[in-house]
């Protein structure tokens, strides 16, 4: 919460220059979350979020249909009604749009795409989790358990709402895991990057959080420890703002809860 609370006053202090102007986009279930934080209500409260309505069926169609043509690449009659059909009304299914697409682009054939190639997809709401089951696959029974360690660092447990992507940085990956990480971004299940000097991971699209039955699984099996090492984020940010006080430090029945933990999830804990 602090390194939230910190984030907001950066930007806040930004715009009392009057050089600086922040657009921020936010999902419907975190607006709820951020008026708990009195610059974000009051920036709310000046200046009414623009509610973004949900893209019309005109507007898939051109999504879709638009980009292709400009490299005079065509869909087969009725595909793109099958797509917008299949693809429903459900929030957040535009990343599992852009998905099937990207795989549909490498299934063209004499610059059409067919019924044929949406099918071997698996369809606009499978493609990503059939190709997330493809690639797990892929893996020994041993790499499929360092698979499990990996992807668990990667989502963060939602409380009353959706479970969201967390980013890693590759220091919370125990070294001889690094490779498997290197795996998974060639084929497209997680992407790299730097922030701030440290090299970090991340999943492709909270779209293989939701659809992804393994992942999700997974994620269900450990979540009351997934809620409680949150909270232990929380306050391993609060013990080393503090200087690394000593009276920061866990005890009683906290102290007896982490070791309780690290009793069972060592491994995710080291």
């Amino acid at each position: 919460r602090n390194l939230i609370q910190s984030y907001l006053d950066t930007l806040h202090n930004a715009t009392q220059t009057g050089e600086v102007t922040v657009l921020i986009a936010m999902r419907a279930d975190f607006l709820e979350p951020a008026i708990g934080y009195a610059i974000a209500a009051t920036a709310l409260d000046t200046y009414p979020p623009v509610i973004l309505p949900q893209v019309s069926e005109q507007g898939l169609r051109e999504a879709i249909e638009q980009p292709a043509a400009l490299l005079d690449v065509k869909f087969e009659e009725g595909l793109i009604d099958l797509i917008i059909r299949d693809l429903g009304n459900e929030p957040g299914n535009l990343p599992l749009l852009e998905f099937c697409l990207t795989q549909l682009w490498e299934q063209q054939s004499l610059r059409k795409i067919t019924h044929k190639a949406y099918r071997t997809v698996g369809g606009v709401q499978q493609a990503l989790a059939s190709h997330a089951d493809a690639v797990y696959a892929e893996f020994d029974e041993m790499e499929q358990q360092q698979l499990r360690q990996i992807f668990l660092r990667l989502v963060r447990p939602g409380q009353g709402m959706e479970d969201t992507r967390q980013v890693a940085s590759l220091e919370q990956i125990k070294e001889e895991e690094r490779i498997l990480v290197t795996r998974l971004a060639d084929r497209r299940l997680v992407v790299t990057g730097r922030h701030e000097k440290q090299e970090t991971v991340e999943v492709v699209h909270e779209a293989l959080i939701r659809r992804w039955r393994t992942l999700r699984q997974w994620v269900n099996d450990e979540r009351d420890f997934l809620v409680w090492q949150e909270k232990l984020r929380v306050l391993l940010r609060q013990w080393e703002e503090s200087g690394k006080d000593e009276g920061a430090l866990l005890r009683g029945l906290p102290l007896n809860e982490a070791l309780s933990w690290w009793g069972t999830h060592a491994i995710y804990l080291a």
